[in-house]
């Protein structure tokens, strides 16, 4: 078994093309797509990120493993099941990439392999950019192609909301110093930005 668990922090699932959206926002998310399994109605338990991936990993609601806010005194106990431990005492190598071991230590857990591209700078937990994780996550994948794996791999791009130069106007239409510009209009008429 191989397991890649990819997940984009803050990423709308209506804005892939795997899920069906007419633009093309993600070609090489796409492509891994098209031969794994793709999940239509999977949907977070709690929020915001830490909770959320306390229950990603243990298959416990906030409520029952503890973590359901930021707070520094909220951690997972010992005994809650942990996936990445499950897999790594049944001979299954573990890898993540991430930071958030900065947030809790909890986090790397159950890893053999936990590589942090920003280990030693707190600050830059979720700076931390696709090329950086990649570099990490790559090079894993290739030494441990052999081997049943979990390999967890954390973007945080999409939370910065701040996308690289080259795709910034991608798909932007209209000219935006135009003060009479309404390309916005429909999604300002709701709180969530969806009409």
């Amino acid at each position: 078994m191989k397991f890649l668990m990819i997940i984009v922090d803050t990423l709308r699932a209506d804005h892939l093309g795997c899920y069906g959206y007419g633009r093309e926002t993600s070609p090489s998310i796409d492509a891994v797509a098209d031969d794994a399994t793709v999940f239509k109605r999977c949907y977070a338990t709690d929020v915001p990120t830490q909770p959320s991936f306390a229950s990603i990993f243990s298959g416990q609601r906030g409520i029952l493993n503890g973590v359901v806010t930021h707070a520094p005194h909220e951690a997972i106990s010992q005994d809650a099941p942990w996936l990445p431990s499950l897999l790594q005492a049944a001979s299954t190598t573990t890898g993540a990439v991430s930071t958030l071991y900065h947030m809790k230590p909890f986090y790397a857990r159950g890893y053999e392999h936990y590589m942090n591209p920003v280990a030693g700078t707190p600050r830059l937990t979720q700076q931390v950019r696709a090329d950086q994780i990649n570099g990490y996550a790559v090079p894993w994948i290739r030494a441990h192609a052999e081997e049943d794996f979990l390999l967890f791999i954390h973007y945080w791009d999409v939370h910065e909301y701040a996308a690289p130069t080259e795709y910034r106007d991608l798909f932007y239409e209209g000219d935006e110093k135009d003060p009479g510009n309404e390309s916005l209009a429909e999604a300002r008429k709701t709180p969530s930005g969806r009409s």
